[in-house]
């Protein structure tokens, strides 16, 4: 095989001089130096080194690349194909391409079709650009097994190009400008050349004459704009700015011309208008303050153009307002209307006023117009009527004593100044004023329309009963007027009261009884009574469902009819001896406060307790018992001289006797020294030793007394003698 690519490779050099890379089976790239001749220069022999390798692909003189392709395996009889991969590195001529069908295989077709001699397919190409690529199919049928080695050979031609471009150079020109332009104003119109040919268009200068009605700002009679050179498709736009000076149509002619591509013209037309807008305003010089004038607008187009959007807007002092009008919208102090007018239209606009005040006022009117305005502005000096009116109020009730406050107030409710305005205020005999005096004089001054005053008057309720006094507003051009407020004066007062008893036992439960009244002639309100315990106290409960904390209870009446009474126990105890008191409160919303209270003696009280026992129950003839007497103070208070004395039955008889006092034994009874305090708490006790003396149920008698106990208690202890 290496013997076949070598032989290739020659043959190459020999008809092409040209040098080709070459691959081996094995896949390995194989540098080989190659001879061949430069046709460039006859006789140059030039030697190149070649890479190449298995199945890469390889291109002759650097101008054709080809890349072949078959599969690694097929099957005997059945077909399959090879491809190749033709690319032109270069520009490249005489392109071609030839392949020896192996012998044993079978030659089925190609795309494109190959020319066929004997078993050499040949494919052949004029002429490949550069990047051009060819694809080649050969659909092949092997009879026979073992490797198949299919092999391409190509040969091209260098080729060398050069372009030459033809074309035309072709001249555009537009021109475009206002239709319409205002006189005086500016007209700008925009000059466009285009190249739309194929060839560059040389010299290319744009020339506008300035026509009649326009007039150029340096004062030139024609406008010059090099251009130069303009590509194919290229533009090129100028601005030529005029100042139009006269009304009417005008017209003029733009021209590009080149050196090589002649000279075109275009042509633009606008027509310049004149704008004018006119206004003026009518209003009567005189008018009267609350009554209606008419005042006029008037406005006029007195251009050569429809003014689409003209607006006229009216604006009247403050001390005026607008009632209504024959156009437009009106709202409070200023109207507006919006129309068209014609070339040479007016639009006359009535406008109804008034006045609130005297003065000059004056309507003030803009007009405005397609960027044009023009004001304007009348006058009407109002001149109206002076008159006051004067009001008085206050309260409809007072308390005795009481501070209330008037109030005056005197408004201008002319059309014209109240002039030297005096306020004079007589109090009645049961009200007075701090400073003492009776007719109360407050000058005011000058008042315009709608001006107030408002005066407060302080007195002092004095007397009970109606009180009524007149106020009077007199002014030197709107005569006098007056108003008159009255208060019932009435007396809030209330009483409360509180009872307890002079003397209580401790520990024992007293009753407190509060009474408070409404003594005034009208009904309090927010009245609250307060009941308030000394320490050494205990409120325990509490009629009427106070409010109850600590030593103190609250009861919430809300409001007292005058001479109602409202009545409440209280239940109180105390555990500290002495006076304790009870005090008491009643408060209004209207300011009534009152007090009382009560206090009470808190004393102990004794409370003695006898207890008799013998030690030995039963007894037996001569046996002893011993009884046991004592007395307790369980109260309070100490008593004084305390004593028992003990009577014994018959059955038996004392024998001796002992104890807190002497004890004497007298026959069947026993007597002892009175003790002379037991205090609270305290006990006291006697021993008597006794002897039974005959069988029977005995029965000792023994008997208490002191300074509380004037009559004796008895107790009785039951012994029995066998």
């Amino acid at each position: 095989m290496k013997k076949f690519v070598l032989l290739t490779c020659a043959i190459l050099i020999a008809l092409t001089g040209c040098t080709c890379k070459k691959y081996n089976t094995g896949g390995t790239k194989i540098v080989e130096k190659v001879v061949y001749k430069d046709k460039i220069v006859p006789g140059k022999v030039i030697v190149k080194e070649v890479q190449v390798g298995g199945g890469g692909g390889c291109d002759t003189c650097n101008l054709i690349k080809v890349t072949p392709k078959a599969p690694a395996e097929a099957v005997i009889g059945q077909p399959y194909t090879s491809d190749a991969s033709v690319q032109a590195l270069q520009d490249a001529g005489n392109v071609h391409v030839y392949t020896v069908v192996p012998e044993g295989v079978q030659y089925i077709s190609s795309e494109p079709p190959a020319r066929v001699n004997g078993n050499r397919l040949m494919w052949n190409y004029a002429l490949l650009k550069k990047n051009d690529a060819k694809n080649i199919k050969v659909n092949l049928r092997s009879n026979r097994e073992g490797d198949v080695r299919l092999c391409y050979v190509a040969s091209a031609d260098p080729v060398w190009c050069v372009n030459t471009k033809i074309g035309k150079p072709q001249l555009n020109i537009t021109k475009t400008g206002p239709q319409v332009a205002q006189l005086n104003g500016t007209v700008t119109y925009s000059i466009t050349v285009k190249n739309s040919g194929t060839a560059v268009a040389r010299n290319v200068v744009i020339t506008d004459p300035v026509p009649n009605g326009l007039q150029d700002p340096n004062g030139k009679s024609q406008l010059s704009f090099p251009v130069g050179d303009l590509a194919p498709g290229e533009t090129k736009t100028v601005q030529a700015p005029f100042k139009a000076v006269t009304r009417g149509q005008v017209c003029n002619v733009a021209t590009a011309n080149s050196s090589n591509a002649g000279s075109v013209t275009a042509r633009a037309c606008t027509r310049i208008q004149k704008k004018e807008l006119t206004l003026t305003c009518q209003a009567p010089q005189q008018g009267k303050v609350g009554q209606r004038v008419t005042a006029r607008a008037v406005i006029t187009n007195q251009g050569d153009t429809e003014l689409t959007n003209a607006t006229l807007t009216v604006n009247v002092c403050s001390q005026a307002q607008l009632i209504s009008s024959d156009c437009g919208e009106v709202s409070g102090s200023s109207a507006t209307w919006r129309g068209a007018l014609a070339p040479g239209e007016s639009k006359t606009c009535s406008f109804v006023m008034t006045a609130t005040a005297e003065g000059q006022c004056c309507m003030r009117m803009s007009a405005s117009a397609d960027g044009m305005t023009k004001t304007s502005e009348c006058c009407t000096n109002w001149t109206g009527d002076p008159k006051i009116e004067i009001t008085k109020t206050g309260p409809a009730e007072a308390s005795l004593n009481q501070q209330i406050a008037y109030t005056v107030t005197v408004k201008s409710t002319g059309t014209a100044t109240a002039r030297n305005v005096v306020v004079v205020d007589d109090l009645p005999s049961n009200l007075a004023h701090s400073s003492g005096v009776s007719s109360l004089r407050t000058p005011i001054g000058d008042m315009p329309p709608g001006a107030t005053k408002t005066l407060s008057i302080p007195v002092t309720a004095k007397a009970p009963g109606r009180a009524c006094n007149v106020a009077k507003a007199n002014s030197s051009n709107a005569g006098t007027v007056q108003a008159q407020a009255c208060t019932v004066i009435k007396t809030r007062d209330a009483s409360i009261d509180v009872s307890c008893p002079g003397i209580a036992f401790l520990g024992k439960r007293v009753r407190a009884s509060v009474v408070v009244k409404n003594t005034g002639d009208t009904a309090l309100n927010g009245v609250t009574v307060n009941a308030n315990a000394d320490s050494g106290l205990q409120i325990l409960a509490g009629e009427g469902n106070p409010t109850l904390s600590g030593n103190s209870a609250t009861w919430n009446i809300g409001s007292l009819p005058a001479g109602e009474t409202k009545t409440y126990g209280v239940t109180v105890i105390s555990k500290v001896p002495g006076d304790h008191c009870f005090r008491v409160g009643v408060n209004t919303a209207e300011g009534v406060r009152k007090q009382a209270e009560c206090c009470t003696n808190w004393k102990g009280f004794p409370a003695l307790l006898l207890e008799v026992i013998d030690t030995i129950d039963p007894l037996v003839a001569n046996e002893e018992t011993t009884y046991v007497i004592e007395v307790t103070n369980q109260g309070t208070a100490p008593d004084h001289q305390v004593k028992v004395e003990a009577a014994f039955p018959a059955e038996i008889s004392p024998v001796s006797a002992s104890g807190d006092t002497q004890c004497t034994v007298s026959g069947k009874r026993v007597t002892v020294v009175p003790y002379p305090q037991l205090n609270p708490k305290e006990k006291i006790k006697w021993q008597i030793r006794a002897k039974a003396v005959q069988p029977g149920d005995s029965r000792l008698k023994v008997y208490l007394s002191s300074e509380l106990l004037k009559k004796p208690v008895t107790e009785e202890e039951s012994t029995h003698v066998y």
